[in-house]
């Protein structure tokens, strides 16, 4: 990226801004094609830093909720296994 800046003589910091601006004008469909890039930062110029942390505090809500139910649903499945388990050897004498 630094060669292309330094060849084109655009200055790095003003690469993402121009993305933005591509953006939000709706000339740039796909963002991806322009290689590496800083897509936090680049959404939060779009969005607006209260917009992406909301954002991002109801994905790791989401995903707490997500792997707490299955964890639980896990354990709670294990148990019943073994429950069968000593059921199963009760009614079978212990075979």
């Amino acid at each position: 990226m630094t060669n292309y800046c330094r060849v084109q003589g655009v200055p790095t910091h003003s690469r993402p801004h121009l993305m933005a601006l591509g953006i939000l004008l709706r000339r740039i469909h796909d963002p991806r094609r322009f290689g590496e890039f800083d897509s936090v930062g680049l959404a939060k110029k779009v969005f607006g830093d209260a917009a992406i942390e909301e954002a991002s505090n109801r994905v790791a809500e989401t995903l707490t909720k997500w792997l707490a139910n299955c964890y639980f649903s896990s354990h709670r499945a294990y148990n019943i296994v073994t429950s069968c388990r000593r059921v199963s050897a009760g009614c079978t004498g212990g075979r």
